[in-house]
């Protein structure tokens, strides 16, 4: 009987050691992304004049919380569940489809992505409340624009292009503080207005969208680890420390 050779490890494609490499520089670079953002999102909220103490509570709160949605309420769906069911009769076959219960889906709300980038925006706002008209300008301002470009997708929820928002945000805020002749609020109206907006525009204005849509659940705020509506605002705002910074 002939011995079957035995390969050595080095002639396979793959082999146990190069994965376990890809995995921890997948990691690597992961854990350092997320270190720049907690760092970034930490250096924008010092400058909208939150705490240092608060800015971290913010920062693990959005984090964690971005884990945890809080339901709502459920929206009947246009269509229903079937089930199929295949009947012979007379050597024919037939598929019956009987419905079953309309499709549900549940309305959610994520804390990290929607609930902490609100309550920082509130906090903004009692903070500079002789500015209240601005910063409701630029709420309704950027609301208009994101809406036409939230774009429902079927068995997915309500997408968007990423970078729209912080850009459309930046810009606005940098108009409305360049016309009140407080250019120093433009960091501020950025993130109020980018994360107000985008909630308002993208999520709240897009519900009666959601039946049609045949997804099990629409949570606002909770596509990942710090939604759009999270990054918007800082996003925004560090557009604009580029342009002026705070110093």
């Amino acid at each position: 009987m002939e011995r079957r050779r035995q390969i050595p490890w080095h002639y396979y494609p793959t082999h146990e050691k190069d994965v376990y490499t890809v995995y921890f520089i997948v990691l690597l670079l992961t854990s350092l992304m997320m270190f720049l953002l907690a760092l970034t999102t930490q250096y924008t909220l010092v400058v909208l004049g939150l705490p240092w103490w608060a800015t971290i509570f913010f920062v693990l709160a959005s984090f964690f919380g971005s884990f945890v949605n809080i339901p709502l309420f459920t929206i009947k769906s246009q269509t229903s569940e079937t089930q199929e069911y295949l009947v012979r009769f007379f050597f024919m076959s037939y598929v019956i489809r009987v419905p079953t219960m309309p499709k549900k889906t549940l309305i959610s709300v994520n804390v990290g992505g929607c609930v902490i980038p609100t309550i920082i925006s509130l906090w903004i706002i009692l903070q500079n409340l002789k500015d209240l008209p601005l910063f409701i300008l630029a709420v309704l301002l950027i609301t208009l624009l994101i809406y036409p470009l939230a774009t429902p997708v079927k068995g997915l929820g309500i997408t968007m292009p990423f970078l729209v928002p912080p850009i459309v945000s930046a810009i606005i805020a940098l108009i409305i503080g360049a016309f009140s002749g407080n250019l120093n609020l433009a960091p501020s109206l950025a993130y109020v207005g980018g994360v107000l907006g985008t909630l308002i525009g993208a999520d709240i204005l897009n519900l009666p969208k959601i039946p049609d849509l045949d997804a099990p659940m629409a949570s606002i705020g909770g596509a990942g680890t710090w939604d759009g509506i999270f990054l918007t605002g800082i996003f925004s705002v560090s557009l604009i420390l580029l342009i002026i910074p705070p110093f």
